[in-house]
């Protein structure tokens, strides 16, 4: 098992839902993640998914405001599904099916229904270090609730379907933000039930402070994690 913190807390749905929600006509003036990460994701998103073979059905979860952000333009919204827990974030968000669901409880598609599932800066917020959040979560916990999730992953997953992660590893360094993102920690959680690992690593990382507010990922180190549901 991964060494994991013990001073994490969960935050409940409606607290994330109303959060999101509050955030949602901001999000869509002003993402605060910056041209230059939104560039260096979409560059690495197009070369990972353009290795995806299959019918061309893609799921983006924790997809927020819009998947099309990270996704390359040859992915047309007909092809994606995208899963978030706020509708106000998802009444803004471009893909052609769209579906309500937190995903901890689980993932509402049929099994091997995707052939590549993404999650961009999400993974970081199924944690947080925040004492207004109401469940404390043990070491153990985390490791499982992480196991969790990918696990309803792979249901929907094809196999050898792709999962690609990407997140902020040192967003909102303070000591009441989201946990931040270890990719090295997500491969080795991915591997042990199953999934085929590939790759892990960073792609954008800058010493620049964004100004945009205090903790803003716009400069910071954006890491990745990919890896693969196992083949029948």
């Amino acid at each position: 098992m991964p060494q994991i913190e013990s001073n994490l807390r969960y935050a409940s749905p409606s607290v994330i839902r109303g959060f999101w929600d509050a955030w949602a006509p901001e999000w869509a003036i002003h993402e605060p993640i910056g041209p230059k990460v939104l560039t260096a994701v979409r560059r690495f998103t197009s070369e990972r998914l353009d290795r995806v073979s299959g019918n061309n059905r893609f799921l983006d979860l924790c997809s927020g405001a819009d998947y099309a952000a990270y996704y390359p333009s040859e992915i047309t919204p007909a092809m994606v599904s995208a899963m978030d827990i706020s509708p106000g974030m998802l009444a803004l968000n471009s893909a052609g099916d769209k579906k309500v669901a937190d995903v901890k409880d689980g993932i509402p598609y049929p099994e091997n229904s995707f052939d590549a599932v993404t999650i961009f800066f999400g993974w970081s917020h199924l944690t947080y270090r925040n004492s207004r959040w109401e469940t404390s979560y043990s070491r153990d916990n985390v490791y499982y609730l992480y196991k969790s999730v990918l696990g309803n992953i792979s249901k929907v997953l094809q196999p050898n379907g792709l999962l690609l992660v990407v997140d902020a590893a040192d967003a909102f360094m303070q000591s009441s933000g989201p946990r931040e993102f270890h990719a090295d920690e997500l491969a080795i959680i991915a591997s042990g039930i199953g999934f085929r690992y590939t790759s892990h690593g960073n792609i954008y990382h800058s010493e620049v402070p964004s100004g945009i507010y205090p903790g803003a990922i716009a400069e910071t180190t954006i890491d990745y994690m990919s890896c693969h549901k196992a083949k029948k």
